[in-house]
C-alpha cells in the first residue's frame, strides 16, 4: 500500500513538471511573435507622435474656452463636485475674428458637436480638429462633454446632452453666437445619443400640441408632466440635425 501511494507520489510530481515544462517552452516559442508585436506597436507610437503633439499644441494653444453648463455648485448623485464633473463643454472660435475683421459684430452661426467613443471613452477633446476647420469660416464650435458608461447608462447621457444643449440656446450669444442658426453633429456614440435626444424632444412637443388641442376643444388634458426630458426648449429651434459613421 505504501509502494503504491509513493508510485503515486512519482507519477504526480513527474506530470507537474512535464506540464510546467510544457508551459515554460510554449512561453518561449511565442516569445518572438510577441516581441515583434511589441516593437510593431512601439514603431506605431513613435511614427504618430508628431501628430499627437500637434494635435495637443492646437487643443491648448487655440481659442477655446471651457464652461461649465451644469448646476452651479451642484453635487451629483455619486458625491462628484462642479469641478470635477463632465458637464463641461469647450467652445471654440468666441474670439476668433474672419479675415482679420476686428470690427465686425455679425453673429457667427453655431455648430454642437457630440463626439463619439462606443459610449465608454468619449470626451470633448476628441473633436478640436473638426472645431479647426469650421472656425476660420466664422463658425463658433461647441463640444459638450457627458458622462460615459459605467458612471451612467445611456439616460444619464441622453440627460447630460439634452442639458448642454439647453444652455448653448440660452447663452450663445452672449459669446457671439447666433442662437436662431444652431445646428447639432453627432458622431458614432454621439451621433446616436443626439438621435434620442432629437426624438425625445419630438415626441415631447407632440404631445404637448395634444395636450393643448384637448384643452382648446374643452376636454381637458392630463396636468401630470410627461415630458421625456427636462429641458424647455422646441425642437424647431435646432436648425438640423446631422450625423456621422453612426
Amino acid at each position: 500500500m505504501t509502494s503504491q501511494r509513493h508510485h503515486h507520489t512519482l507519477l504526480t510530481k513527474q506530470t507537474n513538471n512535464n506540464t510546467r515544462q510544457k508551459r515554460i517552452w510554449d512561453l518561449l516559442r511565442h516569445l518572438p511573435t510577441f516581441m515583434f508585436r511589441f516593437l510593431r506597436l512601439l514603431s506605431f507610437v513613435f511614427f504618430l507622435l508628431p501628430a499627437f503633439v500637434v494635435f495637443l499644441y492646437h487643443y491648448f494653444a487655440c481659442d477655446r474656452i471651457a464652461v461649465y453648463y451644469g448646476l452651479k455648485g451642484a453635487i451629483g448623485e455619486n458625491g462628484e463636485r462642479m469641478w470635477l464633473s463632465r458637464h463641461y463643454l469647450d467652445m471654440y472660435g468666441s474670439r476668433t475674428h474672419v479675415n482679420g475683421n476686428t470690427t465686425e459684430k455679425k453673429k457667427k452661426p453655431v455648430v454642437i458637436f457630440l463626439t463619439g467613443g462606443a459610449w465608454i471613452i468619449g470626451y470633448r477633446m476628441w473633436g478640436c480638429l473638426l472645431a479647426r476647420a469650421l472656425v476660420p469660416f466664422g463658425i463658433l464650435v461647441i463640444i459638450p462633454d457627458y458622462r460615459n458608461f459605467p458612471k451612467v447608462n445611456i439616460k444619464g447621457m441622453v440627460d447630460d446632452v439634452d442639458m448642454s444643449i439647453q444652455w448653448v440656446l440660452d447663452h450663445v450669444e452672449e459669446y457671439g453666437g447666433d442662437g436662431k442658426r444652431v445646428v447639432l453633429v453627432g458622431q458614432s456614440a454621439g451621433a446616436h445619443i443626439g438621435g434620442v435626444v432629437v426624438a425625445k424632444k419630438v415626441l415631447d412637443w407632440i404631445r404637448q400640441q395634444q395636450q393643448q388641442q384637448s384643452y382648446q376643444r374643452g376636454q381637458g388634458g392630463n396636468e401630470e408632466d410627461c415630458r421625456h426630458l427636462k429641458s424647455t426648449y422646441s425642437p424647431h429651434q435646432l436648425c438640423g440635425f446631422i450625423t456621422t459613421s453612426s
